[in-house]
């Protein structure tokens, strides 16, 4: 935290950033100019040994057969990807207010990617959670092909790279209720050799008395490992508006938000697995206090977990602990101690058991128990 406090106080980081944006649509340019004319060479080049060898094919069965044979290309239903998530809780709540218990479907997520060609795809995702309507949570363009060149331009609604999230449990951690941010984004990044790293704009729902424009960006940037029994996920990210985030959004009253200044974010997580073994270690918080709410409000999540199989099953037990600083204002509580076990019951179905202990800033506390059968396809 030391840390990210003197990194606010440069002010030559927020004005590097500044032009980065600023320049954002060149520096897109400059790049497409770099990699579209090579993926555009070596598409042809792949494109013309192809066609080589189709025709060398069809000779040979010609010959066979006396008659020609007409070549068969991808169809569009072999370009698209359907996936979706269906998620039904039965929740009970114990605290000091009384009991509460209901069952309702929690989450309902309908995926759509097209491969639309070897550089260009897009995807779209809807989403329905209990108590909100039906929306499209994502959809987006991306122009790239990572297995020929390590550089991508994504362009959509989307979620920006600032901060990980992961959880083994399932309710969503602290971290994300601070930092998670859905935003109309221009993003470009790389992949490269485990490392991976992207830049974006958008014009979020702050303003600090200026002009509608585009002036809210971030970074992030990490390293990533996946081995036969380890694997390492390192990374961090840096968002020039934290109050844009959607929890910070909504607990400020809601878009648009004025502000005196913009307040910076900072993200950090670490995850690793060795074996059955797994660690997730994630801090967000600002680099200052928020207007409005005179706080520097930050999260972190630390857990544990143990995959072993179950009478011929996939299985996994978790233990974790969350604690939040100067977040009364946001409605989120203090501390958090969570556990859960998840047992794939059959294929891509499984069936979870939550137990989390909760407790505000005044010391109030409740215990909230959630049974979740979930199947993905």
């Amino acid at each position: 935290m030391k840390i990210a406090r003197s990194i606010t106080k440069l002010p030559i980081l927020k004005q590097v950033f500044q032009h980065v944006v600023a320049f954002m649509p060149l520096i897109m340019l400059a790049l497409m100019l770099f990699f579209v004319p090579a993926v555009s060479h070596a598409g042809e080049r792949d494109f013309d040994a192809e066609i080589d060898n189709i025709r060398s094919r069809l000779s040979i069965i010609e010959a066979g057969t006396g008659s020609a044979v007409a070549p068969v290309g991808p169809t569009w239903t072999e370009r698209l990807t359907f996936s979706g998530v269906v998620e039904v809780e039965a929740g009970l709540t114990d605290g000091d207010d009384g009991t509460e218990s209901d069952i309702a479907v929690a989450t309902v997520e309908l995926g759509l990617e097209a491969q639309i060609n070897d550089y260009s795809a897009a995807q779209v995702l809807f989403l329905y959670e209990d108590g909100e309507d039906l929306r499209v949570d994502e959809a987006f363009i991306t122009l790239g092909n990572l297995e020929r060149n390590p550089f991508y331009l994504s362009a959509g609604k989307l979620y920006v790279p600032f901060g990980n999230y992961e959880t083994q449990m399932i309710s969503d951690p602290l971290t994300l209720e601070i930092g998670e941010a859905g935003e109309d984004v221009i993003q470009i990044g790389l992949e490269a050799a485990g490392f991976y790293a992207s830049a974006y704009g958008f014009n979020g729902d702050t303003a600090d008395g200026g002009s509608d424009v585009v002036e809210h960006y971030g970074l992030n940037g990490g390293y990533a490992l996946e081995a036969a029994a380890f694997s390492l996920d390192i990374g961090g990210g840096w968002l020039s508006s934290i109050g844009d985030t959607d929890g910070l959004t909504d607990a400020l009253g809601g878009g648009p938000v004025a502000v005196n200044d913009y307040i910076d974010g900072y993200a950090a997580h670490l995850i690793t697995g060795y074996g059955p073994f797994s660690l997730i270690g994630e801090y967000v918080g600002a680099g200052d206090d928020l207007a409005g709410a005179d706080s520097q409000i930050s999260a972190y999540n630390l857990e544990a977990g143990f995959f072993f199989p179950l009478a011929g099953r996939e299985a996994s037990i978790a233990f974790g602990y969350q604690k939040t600083d100067e977040a009364r204002w946001a409605d989120l509580p203090e501390k958090r101690m969570v556990s859960a076990l998840a047992v794939e019951i059959m294929d891509s179905t499984s069936l979870a058991l939550e137990w989390m202990n909760e407790e505000d800033y005044d010391g109030v506390d409740s215990d909230v128990y959630t049974l979740q059968l979930a199947a993905e396809f």
